[in-house]
């Protein structure tokens, strides 16, 4: 698992692939998560790149209003479930990505 950084670290070749406010949000849920950057080495529909910012977005607002919630799952997986080449079959296609909560 190359692209999993561990907890508390959010990768120098993945913050370059980021907004501020990405960075920002992927900061924060990496204080609780080992993160599996793989989704940025791959080219996203805008619409599938801004759904998974909102996911992390909403993770890490969540973290920051009730940090102790999160303890139990300190150190866990987190990633997203896309098709193995983050690919679709047409352009008129909805996204669809989940994230995945695992034990490291």
């Amino acid at each position: 698992m190359e692209n999993v950084a561990p907890m508390g670290v959010v990768p120098e070749w993945a913050k370059e692939q980021m907004t501020t406010e990405e960075y920002d949000a992927w900061k924060v849920v990496a204080k609780v998560y080992c993160v599996d950057y793989s989704f940025l080495k791959h080219e996203r529909f805008p619409e599938e790149r801004a759904s998974i910012y909102e996911s992390a977005k909403m993770t890490a607002d969540a973290i920051l209003a009730k940090p102790d919630s999160f303890t139990i799952q300190r150190g866990a997986l987190f990633m997203y479930d896309l098709d193995p080449k983050g690919t679709h079959v047409s352009h008129r296609e909805a996204p669809k990505v989940e994230f995945l909560i695992l034990l490291c």
